[in-house]
């Protein structure tokens, strides 16, 4: 990969040959990292003071852009510089939105509050996001918590970033990769965690209808945690039963975690789906990517995943 920093003005350099880097991305349920590490230049010290951005290239493609948060150089390791920062969810992070009160608050409105200001500039949606009533915006809250909380609740759906820095809100999921036991898989462990998986949802109403809404399978291997929710007395059966299963699904999300590393860089990208089959762990099914990192430094390089398997 070919590291680039750019300043305020828009001046790009071209960093020394990277000898250890590797960029993290996510699904956006936590921000985009990367940490790259070459040899310092003599007068470097005034254009990394001043970077503020990063993007690296593989292969004539990006494959991440983000923010500068910080570098260091190391004299007594022979003059090794590493800067490393987040993707541009981090700078939603760090802005807190201004408090507000919406009778009726559109995406457009989020945008141009949360989003456009703070250096995110292009926004990829491919979901219907209707206007909400009564969505208000707390004091001290982060700009980021405002957009996912929003999109969440209108679209369903989590905003995250792809290697370019654009903002995507989908529905869907690539699926581009199969994995098995002739992969060359390697680091691999598989973990199953109980706690927080919802077993039964209990939809009451104020005068008193209720809705049962069972997870089976959890049941059916012994799983036990009810969860009681309140709805207004004129809520339709179906909605008090779309409620349940809403809360029961989820619970559900990445109770079975995969992680793993392929010895090819950018194997996969978050949000892909993976078929998996191996055999010899009883592992098989489609696993959605959580989190992808890709490395490279002096011992090796590589992809690894850490994915959920899809319900």
């Amino acid at each position: 990969m070919t590291g680039y920093l750019v300043d305020n003005t828009g001046n790009e350099y071209v960093l020394p040959t990277l000898f250890s880097w590797a960029v993290q991305r996510t699904d956006g349920r936590s921000s985009d990292g990367f940490e790259v590490k070459f040899l310092y230049r003599k007068n470097m010290k005034e254009i990394l003071d001043n970077a503020v951005k990063f993007y690296g290239m593989y292969q004539g493609k990006t494959v991440f852009y983000g923010i500068v948060d910080e570098y260091s150089v190391d004299i007594s390791a022979g003059s090794i510089v590493t800067v490393s920062g987040r993707g541009m969810a981090g700078a939603l992070m760090d802005n807190e939105a201004e408090a507000a009160e919406f009778y009726i608050c559109g995406f457009n409105d989020i945008l141009e509050r949360c989003v456009y200001p703070f250096g995110v500039k292009r926004v990829k949606n491919s979901v219907y996001m209707p206007s909400l009533s009564g969505f208000n915006i707390a004091t001290g809250e982060s700009c980021w918590s405002v957009l996912k909380r929003f999109t969440e609740k209108s679209g369903g759906v989590t905003p995250y970033f792809d290697s370019e820095g654009a903002m995507i809100l989908s529905s869907k999921n690539n699926s581009n990769l199969k994995i098995s036991k002739k992969t060359g898989v390697f680091d691999l462990s598989y973990k199953y965690c109980r706690y927080g998986e919802i077993s039964k949802v209990v939809v009451r109403t104020v005068d008193g209808r209720r809705v049962e809404v069972a997870n089976r399978d959890f049941i059916a291997v012994g799983g036990n945690a009810l969860r009681v929710t309140t709805a207004t007395k004129d809520t339709p059966r179906a909605d008090m039963v779309y409620t349940g299963q809403e809360l029961i699904k989820k619970s559900k999300m990445n109770k079975k975690q995969l992680t793993l590393s392929l010895p090819a860089l950018f194997a996969a990208q978050p949000r892909d789906v993976v078929s998996v089959s191996l055999d010899d762990m009883q592992i098989s099914g489609n696993f959605i990517v959580c989190e992808a990192t890709t490395w490279a430094d002096g011992s090796g390089s590589g992809t690894k995943l850490t994915m959920s398997l899809e319900e």
